[in-house]
């Protein structure tokens, strides 16, 4: 494993020899991979050996500090900057961690106009309601990050590969209106068929999108590979929804949209809400089919996140015949497991990678979506209800 550490110009600073400890977890985003590396503060050898060294620990220290991870497989290279680093009590070790570049696009929010500059402390925005981004997933997404996160803000380094058109067409496209760029793009891009990220190439921060393998083969208990398996079903929570399109008062749209299929299997039926005042370019006339689409849309979105059942941590091990890499799954490849309910097609979500010695790696793939700890579980409401906030305000 080659470790490079750069300073926040992305200018080469030093060499990581061995670290007492290091382990790399890439995660599909929108979650966000990290590595925790521990180094020592000092080393024994030659004064030369001494300085290099103290030279690795000023690196690290530094103000937006930069860590390349390389184990040789271009499809499983690790970069990111440094979000803390630690020096333990005792004085003798830095605790680093890393989060991987993809983090740079939840740092980005979606301006309605976003070629509007800011003067002072005034920033004019009044050219339009909402910045609408339609298309290929690809196309919406990178527009998005180019528009705000090179061309407006000018992250330095950042570039967004050229477009492709990957990925299915995003229905009724995305709409921002401040918005972090997160919050209103996924998970439309993943159920368009692609994921993205972000690398440090050179001096360059690429931004660029990825289709999903598909492992040709099924994992089980019996082939070895299935280390640890939950599988958790739980009712929907909620079957109809009502969309709220432009207007206001009384000339408000709406649109209901209804899961029969779930009503007749749970016996259940709830309701919910979803706001798609946006659902309108305000720049032009009303296409009333465009804007049906786009509610529909928003309101079918709604529905299926509301009616996943099935929840599912798969953790698994390498054995001769699976590996993770180019060779084998990286994450966000789709994965088929063969289990007790039968033959499930899931992605990998992330992997949890940790150096036992300088040339040997051992990994550890996640599957599907985690059933974490009631902690988690208030976490990530307070994540939504954050967002949800965000957009009340906006």
């Amino acid at each position: 494993m080659k470790i490079t550490v750069y300073d926040k110009d992305r200018q080469f600073a030093a060499q990581v020899g061995a670290p007492v400890e290091l382990v790399i977890t890439p995660r599909v985003f929108p979650l966000i991979g990290t590595a925790r590396m521990v180094v020592p503060l000092q080393v024994t050898g030659t004064d030369a050996d001494r300085m290099v060294h103290a030279d690795v620990v000023a690196a690290l220290r530094a103000p937006s500090a930069r860590v390349v991870f390389d184990d040789g497989d271009p499809a499983s290279l690790f970069t990111g900057v440094v979000d803390e680093a630690t020096e333990t009590s005792d004085g003798d070790t830095l605790e680093v961690l890393v989060l991987s570049d993809d983090s740079l696009i939840g740092a980005i929010l979606g301006w309605q106009v976003p070629t509007s500059g800011a003067t002072g402390y005034t920033v004019d925005q009044s050219a339009a309601e909402y910045r609408s981004y339609t298309g290929k997933a690809e196309t919406v997404i990178k527009n998005a990050v180019r528009e705000n996160g090179v061309t407006r803000l000018q992250i330095p380094g950042l570039v967004v590969a050229p477009d492709q058109q990957r990925g299915a067409t995003i229905p009724g496209g995305a709409t921002l209106r401040m918005h972090p760029l997160p919050d209103r793009i996924f998970p439309s891009v993943t159920n368009a068929g692609i994921g993205i990220r972000i690398r440090q190439i050179g001096v360059q921060l690429v931004f660029d999108v990825y289709v999903p393998r598909v492992y040709p083969y099924e994992l089980s208990v019996k082939a070895g590979t299935l280390k640890a398996y939950k599988h958790t079903r739980r009712r929907p929570t909620i079957t109809r929804v009502v969309v709220g399109g432009p207007g206001e008062g009384k000339a408000r749209r709406y649109r209901r949209l209804v899961d029969t299929g779930a009503e007749t299997i749970w016996g259940f039926c709830g309701e919910g809400f979803v706001d798609a005042r946006d659902a309108k370019d305000d720049t032009e006339p009303e296409d009333v089919a465009k804007t049906i689409a786009t509610m529909d849309a928003r309101g079918q979105e709604a529905l299926v996140e509301a009616g996943k059942v099935d929840f599912l941590s798969i953790t698994l091990a390498e054995t001769t015949a699976f590996r993770y890499g180019t060779d084998g799954v990286l994450v966000g490849d789709i994965v088929p497991i063969r289990t007790p309910a039968g033959v499930i097609n899931q992605p990998v979500t992330e992997a949890v990678r940790t150096v036992v010695a300088p040339n040997v790696i051992v990994s550890e793939p996640v599957i599907g979506e985690r059933v974490d700890s009631a902690a988690e579980t208030q976490k990530n409401l307070a994540a939504v209800k954050a967002s949800q906030r965000k957009e009340e305000r906006a």
